[in-house]
């Protein structure tokens, strides 16, 4: 049952044309959302930069793009997640930015509810970038095309995601 569904992504995918790469991501991540559940989704890629300074604890890894599914209140026009992205450059250490750190190099998930502490969701960080939006949960896909180049899907949910 669930071969048939990725069948049929992969069958709507390859009607967009190639110069039209915004609309079948657009098209890709909204039918992954009513899927799984949730209520918006992003696509970011990673690449590496000083792969060899220690001292970095996110490893020389930096967002060069992200795509949004939904546009989020109250910063529609600047794209919430970009300051999000600034904290991140600052390299001001949140919990939630060294989940995606594990495994580097190989294809992984991860998730809020599941990997940081019941403490986390009650940080000033998360109910400003997360809980006041109405995300509860966010889920992540990552997988590498390379050392330094990685695709991050992620999926945020009003509710906790699960398993199934």
């Amino acid at each position: 049952m669930h071969c048939e569904h990725i069948y049929r992504l992969w069958d709507e995918l390859s009607d967009f044309q190639a110069g039209q790469p915004d609309l079948a991501a657009a098209h890709l991540m909204g039918r992954l959302c009513a899927r799984v559940g949730a209520w918006n989704a992003t696509w970011a890629g990673a690449i590496r930069f000083d792969a060899g300074k220690t001292e970095d604890p996110l490893q020389g890894w930096r967002v060069a793009a992200v795509r949004a599914l939904r546009a989020v209140e109250p910063l529609p026009e600047e794209g919430h997640f970009k300051e999000i992205l600034q904290v991140w450059d600052r390299r001001e250490i949140d919990p939630s930015f060294l989940l995606p750190m594990r495994d580097v190099g190989a294809f992984r998930t991860y998730s809020f509810r599941r990997e940081l502490p019941p403490e986390w969701f009650d940080t000033a960080f998360y109910v400003r970038h997360y809980g006041s939006v109405g995300t509860h949960d966010a889920v992540f896909v990552a997988f590498p095309f390379n050392d330094d180049c990685e695709s991050h899907f992620g999926f945020y949910s009003a509710r906790t995601f699960t398993d199934e």
